[in-house]
């Protein structure tokens, strides 16, 4: 009886870590995917509510997009998460005027900054910007010393 109830309850603990084997990875990638897709529906709301709003007010010489772009060697979910911060710091450049606009205010809102994403710490370096109807701004990313 013993050796029966023992060897089904080994065949349990088996089933479920073969089970957590097979599924782990997929889970993985559809939280990458999900987390992806939020972070591209918060940008494009951000920049959909921005151009209906200038839209409205028939503006012209104002930024419509601010796009940034990522050198890194760091894991996808960290690169998601450093954009969406870094989007929200940057969402109310779209709308402003691109000759009141100042670029070295733009820099100085990233470059060298830290970011904390869980227990670890990231810093942003910005190499290069370009600013005019969609703002470009090409940054790196590495861990904090």
């Amino acid at each position: 009886m013993r050796r029966t109830l023992a060897a089904l309850l080994l065949g349990a603990v088996a089933g479920a870590a073969v089970t957590n084997l097979l599924v782990s990875s997929r889970l993985d990638r559809l939280y990458w995917e999900k987390q992806n897709l939020s972070v591209q529906l918060f940008e494009t709301m951000e920049r959909l509510d921005k151009i209906e709003s200038q839209w409205l007010a028939h503006r012209e010489g104002e930024i419509a997009a601010v796009n940034i772009e990522l050198e890194h060697e760091l894991d996808s979910f960290v690169e998601l998460e450093l954009r969406r911060l870094i989007g929200e710091i940057t969402a109310d450049l779209v709308g402003e005027k691109i000759e009141e606009l100042n670029p070295r205010l733009v820099v100085s809102l990233l470059h060298e900054r830290r970011f904390r994403l869980e227990d670890r710490e990231f810093l942003t370096r910005v190499n290069w910007l370009i600013v005019g109807k969609e703002v470009e701004i090409n940054l790196t990313a590495v861990p904090a010393p």
